[in-house]
């Protein structure tokens, strides 16, 4: 559980660096795949995507789909 003390800001912000490190070491990955390397759960992923979409930062390279899942490959930007 969250701490009630922890703002958006710094929670979202967190997890953005950890993907952000993610794509980095790895390079294009999956939603799917980025869930299993950063152990996170999948709506702080996508949380963390669009905070660093925001920022400029990725850009979607497939729009895939899985069973139906929206699954995109996603990967830094230069």
């Amino acid at each position: 559980m969250v701490s009630p003390e922890v703002s958006p800001e710094e929670l979202f912000g967190t997890k953005a660096g950890d993907v952000w490190r993610t794509l980095h070491d790895a390079g294009s990955m999956s939603v799917d795949d980025i869930a299993r390397k950063t152990k996170l759960p999948e709506p702080l992923i996508w949380a963390a995507l669009g905070w660093l979409g925001r920022e400029g930062k990725l850009r979607i390279v497939n729009i895939g789909r899985k069973r139906r899942k929206f699954n995109p490959i996603v990967e830094l930007v230069d």
